[in-house]
């Protein structure tokens, strides 16, 4: 049975803030009335594709970007229920809401699909997907969606794909949101968006709670999310020195091993907490720098004392990573190169006794691309990417895309990597 949802969407927080400020304000959510027009295909911006900001239809692979506009449009709260829309992925769930969900492109595993927040990968460091079922869009600006072999730009995880979630940036002056509802089985939904943007100077701020008793014994499930999003900007060409954070926590019932099976004290729960810090300097007129450092903190436990063999692991995970891209724009042709450097430490331990104690692997990688446009029918990308870990040696990554645009309803898309 489905829970009866009761409503409330108040987008006057905006408004009072308004009131308040001497710049003029601008929703970041829903219709601007002064400019009701939504975007476009041809105005939506990949930065996935090729590592800098491109036109989609300009991109020379297949890339789907799912606007603000879409989101809120559907009325979803989760990435994922936007992402089961995407042509190319597949979407699989372990159970009702709260449970483990994973994303598969074009039929490649789950660990295949690199998964970003704004650069940031947030696959996980001990077993290489990444778990879906907690992801809010509350505070993002959109999902970019890139399918095809993307490992000689963005490493190992990107064999089938990349899905890149971009955040909010505020812009002009005071904006805000907050959205409510309630309904059966203690099901509560709340967000909350608060930003400031001005010439040199913005933050945006989203918190997000969301939870159920569920309609089984032990299968309620609860999330928390919070983002912040801020940045300086210097210089007559717009450089940027910014900040992102963010955390999520989670808890859910499992109410079943199997189907004949019922296991009334299992649990779970997870933390994982982001920092990163971004700087995009745009040194000429076609040459731009771009780098970032992040951590991210990860924590997942489990516990059953009903359970024979394991009644409780806890697994603990950091990934710290460094990239620097150099992008120079060359007449036709947009060349990229630049370095990344990851490291992941594992530890896992169970009741049983320690399963991995700091486990680290390491990995340094070095890239090159080059995207060539003739003219406005034919875009050629070739790049190549060299990694390196300890534990696995060297490898060594080529890329090559062509588009073809023959007419403007008919275009040849050709990838390898």
């Amino acid at each position: 049975m489905s829970p009866t949802i009761h409503r409330v969407d108040l987008i006057t927080i905006a408004a009072l803030l308004l009131v308040c400020s001497a710049m003029p304000a601008e929703g970041q959510y829903g219709p601007n009335p002064q400019n009701p027009t939504k975007p476009s295909f041809s105005d939506e911006v990949t930065v996935t594709a090729t590592g800098i900001e491109t036109e989609v239809d300009e991109a020379p692979t297949a890339v789907t970007v799912v606007t603000r506009d879409e989101m809120d449009d559907a009325q979803v709260d989760r990435v994922v229920d936007m992402l089961r829309r995407v042509p190319g992925l597949a979407v699989i769930g372990s159970g009702d809401g709260g449970k483990l969900t994973t994303v598969f492109t074009r039929g490649t595993g789950s660990n295949q699909t690199l998964v970003m927040l704004d650069g940031v990968r947030l696959n996980s460091a001990f077993f290489g997907g990444f778990d879906w079922s907690q992801i809010s869009t509350a505070g993002l600006r959109q999902a970019e969606v890139v399918r095809g072999p993307y490992s000689a730009l963005w490493g190992a995880d990107a064999v089938g794909g990349v899905i890149n979630l971009r955040p909010q940036r505020a812009v002009g002056g005071f904006n805000g949101r907050f959205f409510g509802e309630g309904g059966t089985n203690g099901w509560q939904r709340l967000e909350a968006d608060l930003g400031w943007g001005s010439e040199n100077f913005d933050i945006y701020a989203s918190g997000y709670d969301r939870q159920s008793d569920g309609e089984l014994d032990n299968s309620d499930f609860s999330s928390r999310q919070f983002l912040v999003t801020a940045g300086v900007s210097f210089g007559k060409r717009k450089s940027r020195l910014g900040v992102l954070a963010q955390n999520v926590e989670t808890e859910t019932g499992i109410p079943f091993a199997f189907p004949d099976d019922p296991t009334p004290d299992r649990r779970q729960q997870g933390e994982s907490t982001l920092i990163a810090v971004p700087f995009t300097w745009h040194i000429a007129q076609k040459w731009t720098l771009e780098m970032i450092g992040s951590q991210i903190d990860t924590t997942f436990a489990f516990a059953d004392p009903n359970d024979a063999w394991v009644t409780e692991s806890t697994t603990d995970t950091t990934s710290t990573q460094a990239r620097l891209a150099s992008i120079h724009s060359l007449g036709n042709h947009t060349f990229s190169w630049g370095g990344e450097w990851r490291s992941d430490e594992v530890n896992d331990l169970s009741n049983l006794g320690p399963n991995l104690e700091a486990e680290k692997v390491e990995v340094t990688s070095f890239f090159a691309q080059d995207v060539w446009n003739p003219n406005g029918a034919v875009r050629l990308l070739l790049g190549v990417r060299w990694d390196d870990a300890e534990q696995w040696g060297s490898e060594t990554s080529p890329r090559a895309d062509l588009g073809w645009r023959f007419s403007d309803t008919f275009e040849l898309r050709v990838g390898y990597g």
